[in-house]
């Protein structure tokens, strides 16, 4: 199919509304900045906004990867929406390079010289924890998966064109290995990235339990979209692709994601907790004080045993309305998981640096959006049938 179809309605709005929220965002943000007249909180609360939605993008990459190894019919549907949130790495680097070359600083206690000189720890590891190694390993992290991308959709693309079934088993090779070394760049991004804003702290399981996360929200969000074109009953998400079994596909896909989720939160407060040591406890005993404590709580319930009860019920899974209600909720739910996770270290998580960071949350989060919606309109929505076939065929005969 080299035919595009008409931009739905809903889609074409959430275009709209990102240009809005960025709009919004950006003026609020910077307003907040201009009243404090602080650097570091600048810093912080950029830091944030790229991060939420750069773990919309990555899931979305590591989503289309899978997606194009097992060939699976729940993810026919919503194909087009992994890859262009993959495709939106390019702008996460972009946003990460004023990160790299300047926020760093800010940010991280490895990039803070004098504190170096007083902590041993710090200094074993300014070997591979400093500003250059952290700039050139982004820049390596943003260029595999940006490739990997390209390379993918160049394929699925010639593919939709020339129907050469081949060209699917192609696909297929490169993304398992491409899954593999995805698993491990990711692992290492989130240790420079996020673990090291702790100055001595650290988790052996931290890397796949962002994974999980990255890969939950971004199901999330196309559950949300499939969902409601389903709803409108609107080309392309028609009843004959989004069908039952697609539905129930999508939030199974989502109670797994949960469940595992909430598996390795509870090994790595187990293991870490029982084990009591100073260097690893930090981690919850600042999100055990003050507020924040019972913003853990809430996560506990609501991130895991609301969304787990609704989802075991095969009535969510059958009603696209309970369905998309959950999967934004998982969403909502995310975001108030990373501030859990994030925002204490930063001035001791006061409610300025919380609403500033949310503020970049709306600002990245438009243009992520607005981004977003304009490569969904590049190309057809969903993949052709010829395409579908072909996957279904190359499979039968591996």
């Amino acid at each position: 199919m080299t035919t595009q179809e008409t931009m739905p309605p809903g889609l074409a709005r959430l275009g709209k509304i990102g240009v809005a929220l960025a709009v919004l965002g950006g003026v609020a943000f910077l307003g907040g900045i201009a009243m404090l007249h602080e650097e570091k909180m600048f810093w912080e609360a950029y830091f944030f906004g790229w991060l939420i939605w750069t773990c919309y993008g990555l899931g979305c990459f590591g989503l289309m990867l899978l997606q194009t190894v097992i060939r699976s019919n729940w993810g026919y549907p919503v194909m087009r929406l992994f890859e262009a949130g993959a495709k939106t790495l390019p702008l996460m680097f972009l946003l990460f390079l004023p990160l790299a070359f300047r926020g760093a600083y800010f940010l991280y206690p490895w990039a803070d010289h004098a504190m170096v000189m007083k902590d041993p720890v710090l200094q074993h590891r300014s070997g591979m924890m400093n500003v250059p190694g952290f700039a050139i390993r982004g820049l390596l992290y943003f260029a595999f998966w940006t490739f990997c991308t390209l390379y993918l959709t160049r394929l699925t693309k010639a593919q939709d064109e020339t129907g050469n079934e081949a060209l699917a088993q192609n696909r297929t090779n490169f993304a398992a290995g491409a899954m593999v070394v995805h698993g491990i760049l990711v692992t290492f991004a989130v240790l420079d990235w996020v673990m090291t804003l702790e100055p001595d702290w650290y988790s052996t399981i931290f890397g796949v339990w962002f994974i999980i996360g990255q890969t939950l929200s971004a199901m999330g969000l196309v559950t949300v979209i499939g969902s409601k074109g389903y709803a409108a009953n609107r080309a392309p998400w028609t009843r004959e692709v989004v069908t039952e079994t697609v539905r129930r596909d999508w939030g199974n896909m989502l109670l797994m994601l949960t469940m595992v989720w909430a598996y390795f939160s509870l090994s790595q407060w187990l293991i870490i907790w029982n084990g009591n040591l100073p260097q690893e406890i930090v981690f919850y005993v600042h999100r055990f004080q003050g507020n924040w404590i019972y913003v853990g709580a809430f996560i506990v319930i609501f991130q895991f045993f609301v969304p787990f009860l609704a989802l075991l019920s095969g009535k969510t899974k059958r009603y696209p309305g309970l369905l998309s209600t959950v999967a934004a909720w998982l969403m909502i739910m995310r975001l108030i998981d990373l501030t859990w996770h994030v925002l204490p270290i930063f001035h001791g998580g006061s409610m300025a640096i919380v609403l500033l960071a949310y503020a970049a949350v709306a600002a990245f989060g438009g243009l992520w959006l607005a981004l977003f919606v304009r490569l969904l309109g590049a190309n057809s929505l969903v993949q052709s049938p010829q395409f579908v076939n072909g996957y279904r065929e190359v499979k039968h005969h591996a």
